[in-house]
């Protein structure tokens, strides 16, 4: 168990170091020499840069949700014997 939390926990990390990527392309995608691009096949894409440009969108904010979540678990199971497990 404690392999599959330490895979996930990863994972995670990983992700938030792809968050901070994703930010700063958005913050590109927002300067106003993109502004004039409406690709109606990739409207999904604009509709999330808004979202991380507002806050509305904070993957960052639920992987550590999530990682503090792992780490509550991986204590939990840490802290069992032969009579609790």
């Amino acid at each position: 168990w404690l392999f599959n939390i330490e895979r996930a926990e990863t994972c995670y990390r990983a992700a938030l170091t792809y968050w901070d990527e994703v930010l700063l392309w958005a913050e590109k995608a927002n300067q106003g020499k993109f502004r004039f691009l409406f690709l109606t096949d990739i409207q999904n894409w604009e509709d999330e840069r808004e979202r991380i440009e507002t806050g509305r969108l904070d993957y960052a904010k639920m992987l550590n949700r999530e990682l503090g979540r792992i780490e509550q678990v991986r204590t939990a199971f840490l802290a069992m014997d032969e009579n609790t497990y």
